[in-house]
């Protein structure tokens, strides 16, 4: 099981309330290495999100809800590249 985790790995970063059930049914969990966007495919999505929502100006919610919509449905797998594993040590 792939963890994201922004904080720096201490343990007050890294919930034992998802951790402990996952590790009892015999899942190992990996935590993302801090600031690593490159290996969170959601962050492919937030950039392709933002990026159409402020190629123009926006003048009304109307504008915004359309490019909202149509950033959504531009996204496809191919924007998230599967996490490479064993994952890069930093």
């Amino acid at each position: 099981m792939l963890l994201s985790d922004y904080g720096q790995h201490a343990p007050t970063h890294q919930s034992k309330t998802i951790e402990l059930p996952l590790t009892e049914r015999d899942y190992n969990c990996v935590y993302l290495p801090p600031y690593s966007p490159e290996l969170n495919p959601i962050e492919q999505f937030w950039s392709k999100l933002k990026y159409t929502i402020k190629r123009e100006e926006l003048l009304d919610l109307d504008t915004l809800f359309s490019r909202i919509s149509e950033a959504c449905n531009m996204v496809t797998h191919k924007d998230s590249p599967p996490t490479p594993l064993p994952l890069p040590v930093r």
